[in-house]
């Protein structure tokens, strides 16, 4: 598999060793070219590399990130039974990074002879499920659904007028101000920012120089993928309630986002962890047009690319760029491969939906006494609305609890003037409390003065005394604002426990990573039980005291997002239909039969566009292969491996998507549709005649081999 010209395949090639050494260096390339072997060096060769284990490790590499080129050799070693020297990982990274430019360079000649060399083809392209519009095909509402977000893992090493900001800015670390997302300087590449479609496709990837998740990274993307991918678009994003009014003011890409009609939506997975009121907008359980798709193709494709971390960290610029693109090289062709599996799977969890959830949702509509569906839309609004009127404090009632808190630091401060005189001339007095007397008397003062001015603010005529209406009213709401602050402290460190349980639980994290979760989690575990008593204790106080929280329940609030409707302030909340959760399954019901039925809708779309992109495939490589056959042999002999490929991953396409199509609900067409790109009237007469011809071929090339390096 590898051999030294002088040792491993001496016998082979002793009697043109000598030839070898006299020919020019081009000539000793070609000549090992030829017999399969690609060498290490430009001039005077000792080491060759056949083309099968270049191919072996690329294959192997790109199924397992974590193979090191280091590994690779001293497995070769170990094989041809010699020692592992440093030098021979060199000079195999060095006959790769060779094969990697034979193959890119096939590469573009096939592109070049398809006439899919134009700028911006591949990415146009990427997804045939996304992009490959039929004629006269039913309009969705969003015409491409994609993800974005940042990873840090394939970080490397260097040398050396704006909207009011939404609730959940202070919860994600990449809604943050820039000041709090500056990193080291160790790092010249702290990262990529990519940009997938809804069937995990790498459309579009940029790396983060020398800084965290900047809001510039996301904008760069939206704007290519508008000029890539038109309007109406909808893009996921684990911060998109934020993201989206930035990014729509501002100045470079507001306007084309308003122009094309770009919006925004969170992930299901992260979007469990936004307010409730944030998610009524922004979760796509209430976003028409979203299906079932969850958004969260970046952390899937994350998981598979972390691996990468530990051969890119300390690698150059050249070979980091490298390693990560035929990951996701790799990446994209196994997207390709499983999308009929890919529209089966949501096939059946769309119909499995609407077997199950209408049956259910028509018997708890009877219970409930409801007789229109649109009183679950309206419920939504209703719960919107209200948690709205709770996302401020009036300032009225800031200023009057202010107010109240003042009289009580005042009255206390007045206890001390009613010391009796024979108390005040013991010399123990003086003695002891002389200094919180002089402290006391201080705050009286003070206090008065601000009881003063809070009085003349509020048109306030006669002071509140203790026992008074007024008095007895705002207590009662400074106990309901300590019940709502200790539900806030409640929410925040059971969502960080979660998530950093999730964190824990995880492949590829570290021992030391997992102690130190475990040992925050020990910590935070304690700290929830200390917050839970007293949630209890201050709910215990209020006029109408709540139930008791235990760990159980709170940790099920988390994912029911319930946290909001414990903050009952000035509303009865209880009362309203929408806060009852029988109501609220059933209005989950229904949402989820709208998105499955819009589902089934795009899958039948997206089903015919990978059909008819088959046909059309497959006669375009036909072609081509003729047009090359007299020509260029060798580069038709690749064209020729890249249609066997096709058909057969397109004979697995086809045998699922019969299954699809033979669904009751099913209501696409059966046959072929015709791509917007080809509108030729006589285009259906003519592919018809190349498909039957395409039938007799044998899937295995029965042409002459050729050395690609002979073509180049």
């Amino acid at each position: 598999m590898m051999g030294y010209v002088t040792h491993f395949f001496g016998e082979r090639l002793k009697g043109r060793l000598h030839a070898l050494k006299t020919m020019s260096s081009i000539l000793v390339n070609i000549t090992l070219a030829r017999h399969g072997y690609i060498r290490s060096s430009p001039f005077q060769p000792a080491l060759a590399f056949s083309f099968s284990v270049l191919a072996l490790f690329t294959r192997l590499s790109a199924r397992c990130p974590q193979l090191s080129v280091q590994a690779f050799v001293r497995a070769l070693c170990d094989i041809h039974n010699v020692p592992y020297r440093p030098y021979l990982r060199n000079q195999t990274q060095v006959a790769i990074d060779v094969y990697y430019e034979t193959q890119q360079h096939v590469s573009a000649r096939l592109q070049q002879a398809l006439s899919r060399d134009t700028d911006n083809w591949c990415v146009q392209n990427a997804c045939v499920a996304c992009t490959y519009v039929l004629a006269n095909e039913q309009p969705l509402k969003y015409s491409t659904l994609t993800t974005m977000d940042a990873n840090n893992s394939p970080e490397a090493c260097g040398a050396n007028g704006e909207d009011s900001a939404t609730p959940c800015v202070d919860r994600w670390k990449a809604a943050a101000e820039y000041s709090s997302k500056s990193m080291w300087g160790v790092f010249d590449e702290t990262g990529v920012f990519v940009a997938l479609c809804r069937h995990g496709t790498l459309l579009l990837m940029c790396d983060m120089i020398k800084s965290g998740e900047l809001a510039k990274y996301p904008l760069a993307i939206i704007n290519r993928l508008m000029e890539n991918f038109g309007p109406h678009q909808l893009t996921g994003y684990d911060i998109g309630c934020s993201f989206a009014k930035m990014a729509n003011n501002t100045v470079i890409t507001g306007p084309e986002i308003r122009k094309c009609g770009h919006e925004f939506i969170c992930g299901s997975f992260h979007g469990h962890a936004h307010c409730r009121l944030c998610q009524l907008d922004w979760h796509l359980l209430y976003r028409e047009g979203c299906g079932l798709e969850d958004f969260e193709g970046c952390e899937r494709a994350f998981y598979e690319s972390n691996a990468l971390a530990r051969r890119t960290r300390y690698a150059s610029k050249f070979h980091r760029q490298q390693e990560i693109q035929q990951h996701f090289e790799r990446w994209n062709a196994d997207k390709h491969e499983t999308l009929s599996r890919f529209f089966y799977n949501n096939w059946t969890q769309a119909l499995r939906n609407l077997q199950t959830l209408p049956d259910q949702l028509e018997e708890a509509k009877h219970m409930l006494g409801i007789t229109s569906d649109s009183v679950f839309t309206e419920w939504r609004r209703e719960e919107k609305a209200y948690l709205i009127s709770l996302e401020k404090e009036p300032p009225a009632d800031i200023l009057k609890i202010q107010y109240l808190e003042t009289l009580k630091k005042l009255h206390a401060a007045d206890q001390w003037r009613h010391t009796p005189a024979t108390n005040l001339r013991q010399v123990t007095f003086y003695r002891s409390d002389w200094q919180s007397t002089s402290w006391i008397e201080s705050a009286r003062i003070s206090g008065l003065d601000s009881v003063l001015l809070l009085q003349k603010v509020l048109d306030i005529d006669r002071r509140w005394e203790p026992g008074s209406e007024e008095w007895k009213h705002w207590e009662d709401y400074l106990v309901k604002r300590e019940y709502h602050r200790a539900v806030d402290v409640l929410e925040g460190l059971v969502v960080s426990r979660l998530f950093e349980l999730t964190k824990m639980i995880q492949s590829e994290t570290g021992y030391k990573l997992r102690v130190k979760i475990a040992n925050a989690l020990k910590t935070r575990s304690a700290a929830i039980r200390t917050v839970i008593m007293h949630y209890n204790e201050a709910a215990m106080r209020l006029s109408t005291p709540r139930p008791p929280l235990d760990t159980k329940t709170v940790l099920e609030y988390v994912f029911l997002t319930e946290f909001d409707l414990l903050r009952d302030s000035r509303h009865q909340v209880q009362d309203r239909p929408w806060s009852r959760p029988a109501e609220r399954i059933a209005m989950t019901h229904w949402f989820k039969i709208q998105r499955s039925q819009e589902e089934l809708d795009r899958v039948v779309i997206e089903t015919c566009r990978l059909k008819t992109w088959m046909h059309d495939e497959e006669v375009a490589l036909q072609r081509a292969i003729e047009n090359l056959e007299g020509n260029d042999p060798s580069l038709a002999h690749q064209l020729q491996k890249k249609l066997t490929y096709v058909m057969a991953v397109n004979e697995v396409h086809r045998a699922m998507l019969k299954r699809i199509q033979r669904s009751p609900l099913w209501s696409g067409p059966q046959g072929v549709a015709q791509s917007e790109s080809l509108m030729s009237p006589d285009q259906e007469n003519e592919d018809e005649v190349v498909e039957h011809d395409l039938k007799w071929r044998n899937h295995v090339s029965t042409w002459h081999i050729c050395n690609v390096t002979r073509s180049l």
